[in-house]
């Protein structure tokens, strides 16, 4: 069974977060551990609809900022 309180720890790094988001290198400077128990995290939050992700850093380097779903909407830019 995956471990759900990682799946916390990443819901109150985004919460602190706010507005700004966070990309997986933030959440683990922030909750710590490895980064395939992050990405299965976010994973089952994302298709939950409690987190919700897009792209940046168009060409490259590119990478995925998180958001709790309250607090942005990639297709709005914001709430």
């Amino acid at each position: 069974m995956f471990n759900e309180p990682k799946i916390d720890r990443v819901k109150l790094a985004l919460e602190l977060a706010g507005t700004r988001g966070a990309t997986s290198t933030e959440l683990l400077r922030v909750i710590g551990g490895l980064s395939g128990g992050l990405y299965l995290a976010l994973s089952r939050l994302e298709r939950r609809g409690s987190i919700v992700s897009e792209w940046e850093g168009m060409p490259y380097p590119r990478r995925r900022r998180y958001w709790l779903s309250g607090f942005k909407s990639p297709a709005t830019g914001g709430t």
